[in-house]
C-alpha cells in the first residue's frame, strides 16, 4: 500500500510579500542552501540576505519597480537558463488575476493571458526543460512540475484566518534518471 502523504500544517497571518510568512520564510531557508536559484516572479520578495554566500540567487519580476536581477517575461528569463546546472526554482507568481492587476496595471504592462494557472503552467513547462533538483511552488493549489520527472518531497498548508485563502507550499525533488 501506498504511504499517504500528509501535509504540515501551520498557522500564520498573511502577507502579501509571501516570502516574509515565517512558517514558509524557514521551510525555503532549508532547501535553498547553495547553487544557482531561479526566481521568475520575485516581486519586492527579498531573501538573499539570509541565503548563504554558497547561493546564487538569481531573480527576475515583470515589474521594473522590484529590485530583481532581471525585468523580463518569465519565459524569457526561465529560457536563458536552459541547459544550465540549476539547483532550484521558487515559483510564486501572483495567485489571481486581480493581484496580477494591480501589480501590472499600475506600470502599463497587461501581460497577455496571465491567469494563476497559465503562469504555473509556464513554469512547470521550464522546469521539466531544465530540470532543477528541486522545484519549491507557492499559490493557492499543490500542482507541481509533473509525477513523471518529479517527487513530492514536503508539502506545507499555512492558514491565514477565515477571511482569507490559504498558502499551499509544496517541494518537489527531481526523480533519478
Amino acid at each position: 500500500m501506498p504511504k499517504e502523504e500528509t501535509a504540515r500544517v501551520i498557522f500564520s497571518f498573511a502577507n502579501s510579500n509571501t516570502f516574509t510568512i515565517p512558517p514558509i520564510r524557514e521551510t525555503l531557508l532549508k532547501f535553498i542552501v547553495e547553487g544557482l536559484w531561479l526566481d521568475p516572479f520575485a516581486n519586492n520578495m527579498n531573501i538573499k540576505e539570509d541565503l548563504p554566500d554558497e547561493v546564487n540567487y538569481v531573480t527576475n519580476d515583470l515589474n521594473p519597480k522590484f529590485n530583481t536581477t532581471y525585468n523580463e517575461p518569465q519565459e524569457i528569463f526561465l529560457a536563458r537558463h536552459v541547459g544550465k546546472n540549476v539547483m532550484g526554482i521558487v515559483v510564486d507568481p501572483p495567485y489571481s488575476i486581480s493581484k496580477t492587476k494591480r501589480l501590472y496595471d499600475s506600470i502599463g504592462i497587461i501581460p497577455d493571458g496571465w491567469k494563476g494557472h497559465d503562469l504555473y503552467h509556464t513554469a512547470r513547462k521550464y522546469a521539466r526543460m531544465i530540470r532543477p533538483l528541486y522545484y519549491i511552488q507557492l499559490g493557492w493549489n499543490s500542482n507541481g512540475p509533473g509525477k513523471k520527472l518529479f517527487q513530492k518531497i514536503d508539502h506545507l498548508l499555512v492558514p491565514h484566518g477565515s477571511s482569507r485563502n490559504d498558502t499551499i507550499m509544496t517541494v518537489w525533488k527531481l526523480k533519478k534518471p
